[in-house]
């Protein structure tokens, strides 16, 4: 069986290594990156990942108005979004991705050695 194709969207490109590392060695994943939102939304109509794994917080296009774009593609709708933030919420206001169809929030700094599992829960694929 093919390991699922995981796309890691990130300006930081310590952080998406560390996310391509951990779900490459210890998850079993194949992975493709993109360093912006928008290379990121081309290589999701391009590759069909199994999930977006993408941070919140980068310049130009943060991650919400890219998973926006991606729901409403339907070339894209269907893929799975997970956001990493490390970006806290503080009292009663509201997260960004409030009203945003995505499957789940993974926040900075995330254990490199449980990445892959909680991805893998969050999008229903059982690992193993």
């Amino acid at each position: 069986m093919t390991p699922p194709l995981a796309l890691v969207i990130d300006d930081d490109p310590d952080i998406r290594m560390l996310v391509e590392i951990s779900l490459e060695r210890i998850g079993g994943w194949r992975v493709v990156s993109a360093d912006n939102a928008a290379a990121g939304i081309d290589l999701a109509r391009e590759h069909q990942p199994a999930v977006v794994l993408m941070d919140v917080m980068m310049p130009k296009m943060d991650g919400v108005e890219a998973a926006r774009i991606l729901l409403g593609d339907p070339s894209t709708a269907d893929i799975p979004i997970v956001l990493l933030t490390a970006r806290a919420v503080v009292g009663g206001e509201d997260p960004p991705w409030v009203g945003v169809a995505i499957r789940g929030v993974i926040a900075k700094p995330f254990s490199p050695r449980t990445l892959a599992q909680e991805v893998g829960a969050l999008i229903g694929l059982e690992q193993g």
